[in-house]
């Protein structure tokens, strides 16, 4: 979602047609940039070292608070109230090297993660209250501003945030039947940057959405779990200021809807210390047919359009996961997890270089008394991707690597 340099405004016509479809797929990118730390656009799947241990397994069973994010009817396992804190590291790095001219390398590759949550069993009732703090969306992609690649209407900055307060209730309606509900209240900004000839072009903006979410965990056998979880979509308006282009400021506007997702998880208790889950999931990102970009007549008179067609798919992902209690206070963690990208060759740029990913995670857990800590790590594997078409054509490589670390108080 950035806009692109064009002509100044005495040769408006001339940037309107020659600078059009630079324009177009740099916005069309530039508002999804490419730190989808696991793929899929801009979504982030799991928010605590748990959740990463077990990435392809961790909808059916959960240990602790963190349910509020995978399945919150399985906040009700819980028999004490408990809080906990789960920031997470975040390496990206990019490397594109263009039909023509220098391989270009993004910059800034360290992000973290802020996540927090909380679990209340109510007293005498079959309810448990949870809260969470996390960030499901998010992207930061950031490319040197001065090298010959960025000096063509490059995308060198694009920031998408999303902090997501989610209250929940679960209810154990008996020893095999779990229900949980929750709210998602987004509050997100958006901040994109262009190289432009005449002055520094800016969007920014921010706004609030609201959505909800269900779960419910069913144990058939001993044993054995099933649990199905719906997200709704959640749409942003987005409001705030464009700056940088003559003659001056103008208001912004943009909108968001993020995706329904539905996900389903099986889980066996193999041995009393070993457990096994695998998930599918099913994320509706063909919502973002489209990114508006209104913000006067000031951007289109430099033939930046005031739309932009992004055109993504539906898409699966599929995985595996279990734990090990090896030791009576230890467990250790693993997973592996498939993620399809949901961005066409077509809308691909330097801004959002996403694509399918294979993702191999570890943890190890520690619980005495009331303190638990657990650790996860995640080697993310994508896919080259080779474009030839577009204004961003070439070869797209991306590294990435994940450190989560949650610490939890159990009263």
């Amino acid at each position: 979602m950035k806009t692109d340099r064009c002509h100044k405004k005495g040769s408006a016509v001339s940037g309107t047609v020659v600078w059009t479809p630079l324009v177009a797929a740099t916005l069309a990118a530039g508002l999804m940039p490419g730190i989808e730390v696991r793929g899929e656009g801009f979504r982030d799947p799991t928010s605590s070292a748990f959740e990463l241990g077990r990435a392809g397994g961790r909808i059916a069973q959960g240990d602790d608070a963190s349910s509020v994010a995978a399945n919150p009817a399985n906040l009700a396992d819980l028999s004490a109230p408990e809080v906990e804190i789960s920031p997470e590291a975040v390496y990206f790095r990019v490397q594109y090297q263009p039909l023509q001219g220098p391989e270009v390398t993004s910059s800034d590759p360290w992000k973290f993660l802020p996540d927090v949550y909380g679990a209340l069993p109510i007293p005498h009732t079959p309810l448990t209250f949870g809260f969470g703090v996390t960030a499901p969306f998010g992207l930061s992609n950031e490319w040197p501003q001065n090298n010959p690649t960025t000096a063509v209407g490059f995308p060198y900055y694009a920031s998408l945030m999303v902090i997501n307060a989610n209250p929940s209730l679960a209810w154990k309606i008996n020893d095999r039947l779990k229900l949980g509900v929750g709210l998602d209240i987004f509050d997100s900004q958006l901040d994109l940057r262009i190289t432009y000839p005449v002055g520094a072009p800016q969007y920014f903006g921010s706004g609030t959405g609201f959505g909800g979410n269900a779960g419910v965990t069913w144990e058939p056998f001993d044993g054995h779990r099933f649990a199905v979880t719906y997200r709704s979509p959640v749409g942003v308006d987005y409001s705030g200021t464009m700056s940088g282009l003559p003659p001056g400021n103008s208001p912004f506007t943009s909108a968001i809807t993020f995706p329904t997702i539905v996900s389903t998880g099986y889980g066996v208790q193999v041995t009393k210390t070993i457990r096994l889950e695998t998930d599918v999931e099913w994320i509706q990102f063909s919502r973002f047919g489209s990114l508006p970009l209104s913000a006067g007549s000031t951007p289109l008179q430099y033939g930046l359009p005031a739309s932009i067609a992004e055109n993504w798919r539906d898409t699966f992902t599929f995985g595996l996961a279990g734990d090990w209690k090896f030791a009576p206070k230890w467990v250790l963690r693993g997973g592996y997890q498939f993620y399809q990208t949901p961005v066409p060759s077509s809308t691909l740029s330097p801004a959002i270089p996403d694509a399918n990913q294979n993702a191999i995670t570890v943890g190890i857990g520690y619980k005495a008394k009331h303190h638990g800590l657990e650790l996860a790590y995640a080697a993310i594997l994508y896919n080259e991707r080779d474009i030839t078409t577009g204004p961003f054509a070439g070869k797209y490589q991306v590294s990435a690597h994940l450190i989560s670390l949650s610490y939890r108080y159990s009263f």
